[in-house]
């Protein structure tokens, strides 16, 4: 079951810009197991809690973490390997898409479990 965590400053992500990436990230999964297993998360952290490189992030930084607890790609699999970044390149043109030209930079992790 895969979580996704977004960690923001504070207002930096709208009520539906926090639904339009919730529901295109659901909707991928869902090709593949029934929605309900997909958890998204956005965590708010006050922006002197927030720093890049030892600099505030000032609302121009998007982290994203994804864990997948049921599933578990060999990355020595050439096989796995293509379809985990294949996700991985639909996660960022998501991204990009909708905050590259804002000028924010982001970064997403993926953790198997």
């Amino acid at each position: 079951m895969p979580i996704l965590k977004f960690y923001t400053s504070p207002n930096q992500l709208s009520s539906v810009e926090k639904q339009d990436l919730a529901t295109v990230l659901t909707s991928k999964y869902a090709e593949l197991m029934p929605a309900f297993f997909v958890n998204i998360m956005f965590h708010e952290l006050p922006t002197d809690s927030f720093y890049m490189a030892g600099i505030p992030t000032d609302g121009k930084f998007l982290r994203l973490t994804i864990e997948h607890t049921a599933v578990n790609w060999d990355t020595n699999k050439p096989a796995d390997l293509t379809q985990s970044k294949r996700f991985l390149d639909f996660v960022g043109r998501v991204l990009q898409e909708r905050f590259g030209e804002r000028g924010w930079r982001f970064v997403a992790l993926f953790l198997l479990s």
